[in-house]
């Protein structure tokens, strides 16, 4: 087992209650579990992949985290998803903002032309994807 492995199995042991516990708590039982075999780099490495690796155990405010319930586990939306709908509404925010000059674009060759139109395209479907899944 990895040390980011091991020291995750100690967090876990804490956060089991599913009560809140700080870094600070965290930090130190796994020290003394392993006889302060990590250092404060592996501790936090170990602790935030936990927590983003996983929809099991959160940051619930600066400093303190918890495993979370099973029905706060069921109720919240997947996170997946949400992710990828923020890309997608990033995505043609940004894309709203670009400007182009006609004239440069009646000057640019062919093959830019195309890969512009294709652009167009993706950003349509992207569109069409969120309006779907809303």
């Amino acid at each position: 087992m990895s040390n980011a492995q091991q020291i995750k199995v100690f967090y876990k042991e804490v956060l089991e209650d599913q009560r809140e516990h700080s870094r600070i708590e965290l930090f130190n039982y796994a020290r003394r579990r392993s006889n302060n075999l990590y250092t404060d780099g592996m501790l936090t490495g170990a602790l935030r992949t936990l927590v983003t690796d996983t929809g099991d155990y959160i940051c619930v405010r600066r400093g303190w985290y918890k495993k979370k319930s099973r029905e706060e586990r069921i109720q919240e939306p997947n996170s997946l998803v949400q992710a990828y709908v923020e890309i997608f509404q990033d995505t043609l925010r940004k894309s709203k903002n670009i400007t182009s000059d006609p004239f440069r674009v009646l000057k640019m060759p062919q093959e830019d032309v195309k890969k512009l139109e294709r652009i167009e395209k993706c950003i349509t479907m992207i569109s069409d994807t969120l309006e779907k899944i809303r």
